[in-house]
């Protein structure tokens, strides 16, 4: 069994992570996911902001701090400040696909010699583990992935996570893993975690079992739907008592965690953008529109506590089902902008996960009734831009006659 884990997780089966995703991933959602039985989450930290921020890690799993930046002396400075410190063990991102050579991320696979100084600074001035996040490559002409590997291994890393798509492909294509299989047979000793499109138990099991792999990292298959981490390890964890899932319960629970952590005001507008999710997951999605960023904790709650006595759930959720939650309600009054953007984001991730579920014809009846929503919601984000710039044309001309 590979060292890291067996010290850190003290497990033979395969690891569940959650992996970091901006804006989602914070304290509430992390916790709610462990509960659900993810075995870790990550905490970030971009040292071009703030090198020695105050980290919050959650208290029952290992704290694990992923470094982003492209600085050798300032990433390796704050991974052995850190290491020093709270972090059982230092990440360094190479997977995330920002443009642009100056931000870390997967912009260093563009040159394999300055991953390997950094990764080497890094593992020096460290004084716990390192691990690492990458792509496949640069684009699907260009993967860098197995020279990443060689060069974890010559510096003693041993574990890695592996997104299954390039950093031109960002999050737009079908996530490929057949490169992990290869990588394990000729670095048997460095952990390989999949990460991209792990959005069921069986997707999972069909990723583990092809390639070999030692675990996976569920990111946006988990939003609105952490319950997914508990199927995971029914599914890959014999020992596991899989615990009886209230949705509703989780999300109201998840809820008071948001408020508790942020406050009211802010509170209310983060845990909106959550609700949203949990409904496009059990079906309800067309409900989302009777929340608004200005409820207060009490009136969220109490909304899907009446939601929920209204609505079948059980029915909702199941595939029989005719998911009008895809629709979004074309119109029922007017919107602000923050509304429409936060619907357009959900059927995104929706669209991207249909292709994981459903084939045949009833993958392009999902497809095209997605697309037709993306496309009302598009149209009336020009409309209400067309509207504004009416509205401040009108407001200069009285402003110059008056």
């Amino acid at each position: 069994m590979n060292t890291l884990i067996k010290k850190y997780f003290q497990t033979e089966r395969p690891l569940i992570g959650m992996a970091p995703m901006p804006g989602y991933s914070d304290i509430p959602f992390r916790t709610i996911c462990e509960q659900m039985g993810a075995d870790f989450s990550v905490t970030t930290l971009d040292i071009a902001g703030k090198p020695r921020a105050k980290l919050e890690f959650t208290p029952n799993t290992p704290n694990i701090l992923q470094l982003i930046g492209s600085d050798i002396q300032k990433m390796a400075e704050a991974a052995g400040y850190y290491g020093s410190k709270d972090a059982d063990i230092i990440d360094i991102n190479l997977g995330r696909p920002a443009k642009g050579d100056s931000i870390g991320g997967s912009a260093l696979l563009n040159d394999l010699n300055t991953v390997q100084t950094l990764l080497a600074a890094v593992v020096k001035a460290c004084p716990v583990p390192v691990t690492l996040k990458t792509r496949l490559g640069i684009n699907p002409d260009y993967y860098t992935v197995m020279d990443v590997a060689k060069i974890a291994c010559d510096l003693g890393i041993e574990l890695m996570t592996v997104h299954g798509r390039t950093q031109a492909e960002g999050f737009s294509s079908k996530a490929q893993f057949a490169a992990i299989a290869d990588i394990k047979a000729q670095y048997p000793q460095l952990a390989i975690l999949a990460n991209g499109d792990i959005t069921s138990p069986d997707r999972a099991k069909q990723v583990i079992t092809a390639t070999a792999c030692d675990g996976v990292m569920v990111g946006r298959g988990a939003i609105g739907e952490p319950w997914l981490f508990s199927a995971l390890r029914a599914t890959l964890d014999s020992h596991f008592a899989v615990p009886t899932v209230d949705c509703p319960v989780v999300l109201i629970n998840h809820i008071k965690y948001i408020h508790a952590y942020y406050g009211d005001k802010k509170g209310s507008v983060i845990a909106k953008r959550h609700i949203g999710y949990y409904l496009m997951k059990l079906g309800l999605g067309q409900q989302m529109l009777l929340f608004t960023d200005e409820d207060s904790p009490g009136e969220q709650i109490a909304k899907i506590s009446r939601l929920f006595a209204r609505e079948d759930v059980a029915n909702a959720a199941s595939d029989n089902c005719t998911d009008s939650s895809l629709s979004l309600s074309q119109s029922t009054g007017p919107r602000s902008k923050a509304q429409i953007k936060d619907e357009l984001f959900i059927l995104y991730d929706r669209y991207h996960d249909i292709h994981s579920k459903y084939s045949g014809e009833k993958l392009s009846h999902r497809l095209n009734e997605t697309l037709q929503a993306i496309a009302v919601r598009k149209a009336e984000l020009r409309e209400q831009s067309w509207l504004g710039k009416l509205k401040r044309l009108c407001r200069h001309k009285k402003e110059k006659s008056d």
